[in-house]
């Protein structure tokens, strides 16, 4: 079963890096694709950059080192797939709609699900680190999540009491802020608990 679940993550993944792969040429090639203001289209321009250059080449990499089983080949591939996921949550729900809408769901779709079946069938406990490691991780986590608490925060008390939106809410244009949003229902829980919990061991 583990390896059928390891298999299906595989593809997902595959999936995943090729429309990934073609969202980002087509977002850096197709001028008119994106819909946005100016200061927006940097924000996916840049993306695009890191997700076709960096990004996708080294999940290319690592898909085809991974299919021999390699424990830490696999991780980086979760890594990696978790970036996928993040990144065009911010295109599926913070762009202007555009002819990739459908594209945008895919990625979402694909890299969510390569994710929960690469959990599912994770060998934790063939984890081999020292003590050190994971509490230099686990603090890690918990500072960058702190962080992200101390810059995003402040913005959203100040517009309950002076009214006033926050900077990247202006420079945007938009109504909601994507990233606020993403950031403190997802990566702050998520890293602050894993964080803590390792310590608290």
């Amino acid at each position: 079963m583990g390896k059928r679940k390891l298999n299906i993550t595989f593809y997902l993944s595959v999936v995943a890096t090729i429309l990934a792969g073609v969202a980002a040429g087509i977002g850096l090639f197709n001028t008119e694709i994106y819909h946005d203001n100016s200061f927006v289209k940097t924000a996916w321009y840049a993306n695009d950059w890191v997700t076709l250059v960096v990004v996708i080449p080294l999940l290319i990499i690592v898909l085809i080192t991974s299919k021999n089983g390699d424990f830490k080949f696999n991780f980086i591939m979760l890594g990696l797939i978790s970036y996928l996921f993040y990144t065009y949550a911010f295109y599926l729900f913070g762009a202007a709609f555009n002819d990739m809408f459908l594209l945008y769901i895919a990625i979402y779709a694909t890299s969510f699900f390569a994710i929960i079946t690469s959990l599912i069938s994770f060998p934790v406990k063939n984890i081999i680190a020292t003590s050190k490691i994971l509490r230099g991780i686990s603090v890690f986590l918990i500072l960058i999540s702190v962080m992200l608490c101390v810059v995003e925060v402040p913005p959203c008390f100040t517009f309950i009491t002076k009214g006033t939106l926050p900077q990247i809410i202006l420079k945007s244009q938009i109504q909601t802020s994507i990233v606020y949003a993403l950031d403190l229902s997802f990566v702050v829980p998520v890293m602050f608990f894993s964080g803590s919990s390792t310590l608290a061991k």
